[in-house]
């Protein structure tokens, strides 16, 4: 099978600030409108046999996440992820949201930088639950 896939960052702007991070600099997310017109033309390029990557930082940080994974229109395979320590409520919110069938999401675990932040607690281990469950 012959596959591709096409990354769109959005922003750097993540809630971690991983010493080693290459996002080096916090670019904040833009309007939503700018980010559903830019993705919208570079999703045009897609077809069933691509995966569109929408990333950050951490996505999630743009609280209309879902509302842009539903504005593409093209039929191909999407993939998003999250640190998995925005509050709860972040992720019900984008679960119970977003309309895409073919959408994978992934919960990126930067351990060494959880571990410095103390930050492996019930409401991590709680969210990283619920968004395996859902």
């Amino acid at each position: 099978m012959n596959t591709k896939m096409i990354e769109y960052q959005m922003f750097t702007k993540c809630n971690l600030k991983c010493s080693y991070c290459y996002n080096y600099f916090d670019q904040s997310p833009e309007a939503l409108e700018t980010h559903i017109e830019d993705l919208r033309k570079i999703s045009s390029l897609a077809d069933r046999k691509t995966c569109m990557v929408v990333n950050g930082g951490e996505p999630l940080l743009l609280k209309e996440l879902a509302k842009l994974i539903n504005s593409v229109e093209v039929d191909t395979n999407m993939l998003t992820y999250t640190n998995g320590t925005l509050p709860l409520k972040v992720y019900e919110k984008f679960v119970n949201e977003v309309r895409k069938d073919n959408l994978y999401f992934t919960v990126s675990v930067h351990y060494a930088e959880l571990l410095r932040t103390n930050n492996i607690n019930e409401a991590y281990i709680a969210n990283v639950k619920y968004l395996i469950n859902n």
